[in-house]
């Protein structure tokens, strides 16, 4: 992948190098802010799962390594590290999407069992809206002050291991936006509260976690491997894919792309669910039938959608999971 270098221009004469140093302090400040919180994050992660460990007698393993970034802390230069995809190992749900937590709350044994009775064998979760809004009972939003501890949101433990006694795959969709941060040290600061609050459903049992939102030109893979890297010191056995834009049935030339996020994810998806009607969602399977099936791609589709299921059938695609409007 191409690196790229952010060139500063320096205007000598009208003003001087001292006009530069409120800049400098605050990116500082910001960089120390970024460090200081990945160290955080880890420490009340860690003490959370010893916590929730001691009470079943075992311990996920935590690094006590703290690395942020992989490219020397230079966080302006793509450098992706390639990573074996397998596609034989891609999880294959037909995911129904249901609700996660409500204002009255969920009785999660009873909904697990309605969802087995209905011969439901996945189900489609929102976990993060983007910009700040968590949609369950988060340790982690709340340790930082975003989310309230009096609230009536879903506690994932309860709902996977209400899932999990049905056999039900629990699948987790996030939709990231540190990477739309216009400061890059502030990305780094989003970026890794992001990762923590997947880590979070990770360790909550959580079968995957595929995350939205990255674009589809070259930087998109960077963020998304910054991202996971950081996800993978919170949660060594996350499960994490990546939803590719429907945009990229817009390029010229998308076989680059679904390889270079291939390089950094456990699963590709592709989110179909801008499609309207059955027409275009077949018409857009079919640009990229060849991708689809060499990465077991799986195909977002909007639950507003009626008779994509019998449409995704008769194209053969068994990798699906529905997610809201």
């Amino acid at each position: 992948m191409r690196s790229r270098r952010f060139i500063r221009k320096i205007r000598i004469g009208a003003h001087s190098a001292s006009d530069d140093r409120p800049k400098i302090i605050k990116r500082t400040i910001i960089g120390v802010v970024a460090v200081t919180l990945m160290i955080v994050l880890t420490v009340l992660l860690g003490n959370h799962l010893k916590n929730k460990a001691d009470s079943v007698g075992t311990l996920p393993p935590i690094t006590d390594e703290i690395t942020v970034g992989n490219n020397n802390g230079n966080d302006t230069e793509p450098n992706t590290p390639q990573k074996e995809y397998s596609p034989a190992d891609v999880p294959v749900i037909r995911g129904e999407y249901v609700t996660l937590s409500s204002a009255a709350g969920i009785d999660w044994n009873t909904r697990a069992a309605t969802l087995r009775e209905q011969g439901t064998q996945a189900v489609s979760l929102v976990l993060y809206y983007g910009e700040g809004v968590v949609n369950y009972d988060s340790f982690v939003a709340q340790q930082m002050g975003y989310q309230s501890e009096s609230n009536a949101k879903t506690n994932l433990d309860t709902a996977t291991a209400a899932l999990n006694a049905a056999e039900i795959h629990s699948a987790g969709c996030f939709y990231a936006t540190f990477h739309k941060k216009i400061e890059l040290s502030v990305i780094s600061v989003y970026r890794t509260y992001e990762a923590a609050l997947i880590a979070e459903a990770c360790n909550s049992d959580f079968s995957d976690v595929t995350v939205f939102g990255f674009g589809c030109d070259e930087l998109g893979p960077y963020f998304a491997e910054q991202l996971f890297e950081q996800v993978r010191e919170f949660a060594p056995d996350a499960k994490l894919g990546i939803a590719i834009d429907s945009d990229v049935l817009e390029l010229m030339e998308c076989s680059m792309l679904f390889g270079n996020y291939a390089a950094v994810a456990d699963y590709l998806a592709l989110d179909l669910s801008s499609c309207g009607t059955v027409e275009e969602l077949t018409q857009a399977i079919n640009a990229v039938q060849t991708l689809i099936n060499k990465y077991n791609v799986r195909i977002m589709i909007s639950t507003g959608l009626a008779g994509a299921e019998d449409a995704l059938s008769e194209l053969g695609i068994v990798n699906w999971q529905k997610i809201p409007d």
